[in-house]
């Protein structure tokens, strides 16, 4: 898989890719030793390809175990692995700290499962605004931050704190889901933003060949029916997004679009 994407990018089929996965499915439940080891083979082949590999974020009781587990393979790999943090955890400010102090690239994004209040914001007004906090340091102190969020609200107070503190488009990214307000992503690459779009494996409807991938793309953006497939290269409904199918275990992959 990471072989396949680093050839659609160095083909000029994508501008740039990432691989998402849960370290869960590479054996996090089982033993984080195994864990470990598999994330460094997949590691050891992202590398000389160029493809980074973000470490998605699961329940409150992986948090610790997946940030050990990045930070044991963060100093050999610090191009090419990043994780995620969720801003509606209440221990989310020292972790974002951490990261800013390792210049780790990090996804900012609220957090979707249910967490007791203990140890979780329950409100929106709340979460937004931890949201906010963590954005503003991210942009002024991390590194090559991803926003990932589809609310209005934080989209503008991002755009508003980049501009008041001069901070680049080239800086950061938005991050949103494949499918979720795509003439919002259209609308921000268009005003100069760069926009990653995660695309679900199990989502994909269309397996092409490189020669048809461009076309079968605009198919789906249409709403036509897809091309029956061809091979196991798929493409998402954005064009100039690829995703593929991914074995052993489960994972995304998202491109972005710069302006």
């Amino acid at each position: 898989m990471i072989d396949m994407l680093a050839n659609e990018r160095d083909a000029g089929r994508l501008r740039d890719a990432n691989v998402s996965l849960k370290l869960s499915a590479l054996g996090q439940k089982i033993d984080e030793a195994f864990c470990l080891d598999n994330l460094r083979q997949l590691l050891e082949a992202a590398r000389p390809r160029d493809v980074f590999i973000r470490l998605d974020m699961e329940g409150s009781d992986l948090t610790e175990s997946t940030l050990r587990i990045f930070e044991q393979v963060y100093p050999d790999y610090p191009d090419h692995v990043g994780p995620v943090l969720q801003a509606y955890l209440k221990r989310t400010a020292r972790d974002i700290a951490r990261m800013c102090e390792l210049k780790a690239r990090v996804r900012l994004c609220k957090g979707a499962y249910k967490e007791p209040p203990e140890i979780a914001y329950q409100d929106m007004p709340t979460i937004r605004a931890r949201f906010i906090e963590y954005m503003q340091r991210l942009l002024l102190e991390g590194r090559y931050p991803g926003i990932a969020t589809h609310d209005d609200v934080l989209i503008e107070a991002t755009k508003r704190f980049a501009a008041e503190h001069q901070i680049g488009s080239e800086r950061f990214e938005f991050q949103m889901l494949y499918g979720i307000r795509p003439e919002t992503q259209r609308a921000l690459v268009r005003q100069g933003y760069r926009m990653r779009v995660y695309v679900l494996r199990d989502r994909v409807a269309a397996l092409l060949l490189p020669a048809t991938a461009r076309a079968q793309g605009e198919r789906l953006v249409r709403g036509e029916e897809p091309v029956p497939p061809l091979s196991y290269r798929t493409r998402s409904r954005c064009p100039g997004r690829t995703t593929l199918p991914c074995r052993p275990f489960m994972c995304r992959s998202s491109g972005t679009e710069r302006p």
